[in-house]
């Protein structure tokens, strides 16, 4: 998995810099990109992410603001192998030292899925180092939908072992690019070989977790930066009336809550023209 993520970078025509900076929980690893004197934005990935979840993103915005795409600790990526706990404010003090340790005051963040969790992690613990939140695709409003709540039981012990153990057999590079062009070729997109070949690392090497639940009504209202958040039209995991409807009674300056027609859960790659010119339009102008 780290020979892909090297590879990647080193094939990618974005110049990127790879940085490292100490936390109180381990070492963070993130690529950096753009004028170091541009309005500074923080990328958090989802669960099974990397920095690298960002390509499309970062291609288009980082002639406009400093990126900082984060290896999330404990995920996939380059970072500690450290999984914090969901239970208490960790996460949140854990993305307090990583701004603090790229020497900034504030900054906006834009997380999808998980990573939205973790910018409300960071704002029940230090919502002064917010300047804007975009929350994509958001975990943390609302719990996940049956039937994808089963996937818990695949932190068993006994269920992990079963599960491993025919993944081994049936999982291979064909099988994977197989399902994900049939699947690609529903939706008129043609799946990109790289991510391919990161999806069949993942089946193959990673342990997954399961994500957090919904955070508290106090710890939601603490997030009092300017926020839009989107939620994709054809999202499986969530239900999107339901989360939008709990940001809008709870989030103190929520500029738009939005559903983003004929995008799934993975809007940042579903439609990155679309999901791109968004970000720029709030993170300039917040509206």
């Amino acid at each position: 998995m780290m020979k892909w993520y090297a590879t990647s970078v080193a094939n990618s025509a974005i110049p990127y810099e790879s940085i490292t900076v100490p936390t109180r929980y381990g070492r963070t690893h993130l690529l950096a990109a753009g004028p170091t004197d541009a309005p500074p934005v923080v990328l958090l990935h989802g669960m099974e992410g990397t920095a690298l979840s960002w390509k499309p993103q970062v291609a288009t915005l980082h002639t406009a603001f400093r990126l900082y795409a984060l290896d999330i600790i404990g995920s996939c990526g380059k970072s500690a192998p450290v999984r914090l706990s969901h239970e208490n404010g960790e996460y949140g003090e854990w993305l307090a030292d990583v701004v603090t340790g790229l020497g900034l005051e504030r900054a906006s963040f834009v997380g999808v899925s998980n990573g939205s969790w973790m910018v409300m992690k960071l704002a029940a613990h230090a919502p002064e180092r917010i300047e804007k939140a975009v929350l994509m695709s958001v975990n943390g409003l609302v719990p996940v939908r049956f039937p994808f709540r089963l996937a818990r039981h695949v932190e068993k012990e006994a269920v992990r072992g079963l599960v491993e153990g025919v993944s081994g057999r049936v999982v291979t590079r064909d099988t994977v690019r197989l399902a994900a062009s049939l699947f690609m070729r529903s939706r008129g997109a043609r799946p990109d070989p790289d991510d391919l070949e990161w999806f069949f690392l993942l089946l193959r090497h990673y342990r997954y977790r399961f994500p957090p639940g919904p955070v508290g009504d106090d710890e939601l209202r603490m997030l009092a930066a300017p926020t839009l958040v989107m939620m994709g039209e054809r999202e499986r995991f969530f239900d999107v009336h339901a989360a939008l409807g709990r940001a809008r009674g709870l989030l103190p300056d929520l500029r738009a809550g939005e559903i983003i027609p004929g995008v799934g859960h993975n809007m940042a790659t579903d439609n990155p023209a679309l999901i791109n010119a968004r970000l720029v339009r709030f993170l300039q102008h917040a509206e």
